[in-house]
């Protein structure tokens, strides 16, 4: 019996160590972002006295807590294991070899409290701007693709309604918001994504292009009387990460114009060779040579000059605004350390209509995302 005392107070002095040590892990840990479940991660809040009267603080805290948890990356991973899903680091693959992100986990009360406070910034930022401001939000692949989903995985489409919502309905009225969701629907195409990558196909790009032209008062071409569409075997990011092994398929990805186009494009205010319209087997060889920290191209047409503001979501839109419009000028915060507002190249290049699609693969709406490509 006491043999069996002594054994029991190690376990239980084992554990409480194991238990203090795993705490200490966690408290100490300030992971901005997880590769797994691609997205922000929420940290530790400042201490304050202030704070301590606050609920937003302990809310704050609780999903820091959650999302700082010490080996969360490997608990993630399990959990998709358990759920029998054929889970590849990042990526999840579905039925017809569809390949998608991580799941989004829901955020708590102070995500969407911040989404409403960048939302309101936004509408401070878009007044300092001398062109009228459209608000293009594209959903995640999940959210939109949802027959090829495996079993267990959650589609982000509440998510994005619950963010659409609160975006709408604080935007001020002189905005134009754009729903990519709710074009596609109307569009009644469903194969907005390629197979094994985030970006979207041209044809439901195109329809984003008509939507925007009703706002922007332009004529839209028809596609098949623009451009050549060609199909190939599209590699796609997801399927870098898998190694290339998930099985492609012949998909549209590229864009081979009928009438000749007349140009002159510049890349940080110097004359660049770069094509507008590539061929290859990528979203980057196919659409603008790739992300650009600050792109003009100037037409030889008379009409209207449009600007896009964003990621990667917006390469496929500016190329095909290119016959459209005198000028197409694109700037991506990401890459553009210049500090120069966007008002700064609204001014700079006289532009009429700013396009801002700050949506990611891994969230539509991302605070940090926001903010950035707001260029503050």
């Amino acid at each position: 019996m006491k043999q069996i005392n002594i054994v029991e107070k190690i376990f239980v002095i084992l554990f409480f160590i194991i238990i203090f040590i795993f705490m200490i892990l966690t408290l100490t840990n300030d992971k901005k972002i997880s590769l797994v479940e691609r997205r922000e991660l929420k940290t530790f809040p400042d201490f304050t006295v202030k704070n301590i009267f606050s609920k937003t603080y302990y809310d704050d805290l609780t999903n820091a807590f959650n999302d700082q948890l010490s080996f969360r990356n490997y608990l993630v991973k399990g959990y998709f294991l358990m759920q029998f899903q054929r889970y590849y680091g990042n990526v999840v693959k579905g039925s017809n070899n569809e390949i998608y992100t991580a799941s989004e986990t829901r955020e708590g009360p102070s995500y969407y409290k911040s989404l409403k406070e960048v939302t309101e910034k936004i509408n401070e930022e878009s007044k300092k701007i001398d062109a009228k401001f459209i608000f293009l939000s594209i959903p995640r692949k999940d959210a939109y693709m949802t027959k090829e989903l495996p079993k267990s995985y959650n589609s982000s489409i509440d998510i994005y309604k619950k963010q659409t919502k609160i975006v709408s309905e604080n935007l001020d009225d002189d905005i134009i918001f754009i729903d990519a969701l709710d074009v596609f629907k109307k569009g009644n195409i469903y194969k907005c994504y390629y197979s094994n990558d985030h970006h979207i196909t041209p044809r439901c790009a195109y329809l984003l292009y008509k939507e925007i032209n009703k706002y922007t008062k332009v004529n839209s071409y028809e596609l098949e009387d623009e451009f050549e569409v060609k199909q190939t075997l599209v590699n796609g990011s997801y399927n870098r990460q898998l190694g290339q092994t998930a099985k492609k398929k012949l998909e549209d990805l590229y864009l081979i114009p009928k009438n000749k186009l007349t140009y002159v494009r510049y890349e940080n205010d110097k004359k660049s060779a770069k094509k507008v319209f590539g061929k290859g087997n990528t979203y980057t060889n196919a659409y603008m040579g790739g992300d650009m920290a600050y792109t003009k191209i100037v037409t030889n047409k008379n009409g209207k000059n449009i600007m896009f503001v964003g990621s990667s979501f917006t390469n496929i839109l500016e190329a095909m605004s290119v016959p459209s419009y005198k000028t197409v000028t694109s700037i991506d915060y990401r890459h553009n350390k210049t500090g120069h507002s966007i008002n700064y190249y609204v001014k700079k290049n006289n532009i009429d209509y700013v396009v801002f699609v700050p949506s990611q693969s891994n969230n539509a709406f991302s605070i940090k995302y926001l903010k950035l490509h707001l260029g503050i």
